[in-house]
């Protein structure tokens, strides 16, 4: 339950901040006005690709969506690469982003 608190929170907080009317992320992201309007409140939680949808509609990374705070590695195990040390594996893939 703790997750749909979150995600109906940050859905709403986001949809204010950036001014989204239900019918236009709707609209944006390709999603059921009613189905929006539960997710909203927390009374449902979307599949993946809709959460994807949405938080593509509204320009957020879904793991900001969902409340996922960053994490640093620290065990070499999960290292991403030589000369990496300390970088996640989501940091190493935005710099692949950001370099092409």
């Amino acid at each position: 339950m703790a997750t749909q608190v979150t995600y109906s929170y940050l859905l709403a907080k986001i949809m204010r901040q950036e001014g989204y009317s239900i019918r236009r992320l709707a609209d944006e992201a390709h999603v059921d006005r009613a189905g929006l309007r539960r997710f909203r409140s927390g009374l449902a939680m979307p599949s993946w690709p809709v959460a994807c949808r949405i938080a593509d509609a509204l320009g957020v990374k879904l793991s900001e969506f969902v409340g996922r705070k960053r994490r640093r590695v620290a065990s070499g195990s999960d290292q991403v690469g030589a000369g990496q040390e300390g970088v996640t594996r989501e940091e190493s893939e935005e710099e692949l982003v950001s370099e092409r």
